[in-house]
């Protein structure tokens, strides 16, 4: 087996991983504290709450209960792994911007005096980012990721709005998330991946649409 494949394989297996062990972080969180009976939960976001702004950082690692929890992780490792594997540079900054930046936002846009909890926003986050780049960019590639998005995770657009979730959810981490990833989206396709159409001359004299000759977006987001 050549040593590219070989390289390209141990790659793939440690983004797989690193999704894997984020996720493993919110178990060993949880256990933790049901075998120590340490109270976690005092370290949720409290919006507008000074006192407690720690919890912009620990509030995605606590989960109401162990069905909360599981919903995420599976819905965290796949989102998680698609970010890793298609995004393979800008994918750390991405998850480390929506994990701080859906937080912050959420402390504003939280009701006063609620608490919340859990890593949804980030999965929102993230879910958006991975749909709205794949309809930008317009290969076949992320075209198939957005198709996969709406697919898999098209009922997410529900938990958005306080009119259709249920009490105790927070919709506004979901929407804090889906604002973040739809923003970080535009923002890094316009200024890093320069998805502007360019014109240039073609053999006529004319001018041409032609972008993707010029730019080739895969090598530019990869």
């Amino acid at each position: 087996m050549r040593s590219d494949t070989i390289y390209e394989q141990k790659k793939f297996w440690f983004k797989l991983k690193l999704a894997l062990g984020i996720v493993s972080s919110w178990w060993l969180v949880a256990l933790f504290a049901k075998f120590f009976y340490f109270p976690y939960r005092n370290f949720g976001l409290s919006p507008q709450n000074t006192e407690q702004l720690y919890g912009i950082i620990t509030y995605p690692f606590i989960h109401g209960d162990f069905e909360h929890l599981s919903n995420n992780s599976l819905s965290g490792f796949i989102i998680f792994s698609a970010l890793f594997l298609i995004y393979e540079k800008l994918s750390v900054k991405v998850l480390l911007f929506i994990y701080l930046a859906s937080g912050i936002l959420l402390w504003f846009i939280g009701e006063s005096g609620s608490m919340h909890i859990g890593a949804s926003s980030i999965i929102y986050g993230v879910a958006f980012f991975l749909f709205f780049s794949g309809m930008i960019i317009r290969d076949s590639a992320h075209l198939a990721l957005s198709l996969f998005m709406v697919v898999w995770y098209g009922s997410m657009v529900w938990g958005i709005t306080p009119f259709t979730v249920e009490n105790g959810i927070s919709w506004e981490g979901h929407l804090s998330g889906a604002i973040v990833g739809s923003v970080l989206a535009f923002w890094f396709n316009k200024n890093d991946i320069i998805k502007e159409k360019v014109i240039y001359p073609d053999e006529d004299g004319e001018e041409d649409f032609n972008f993707f000759e010029k730019y080739p977006i895969k090598e530019l987001i990869e």
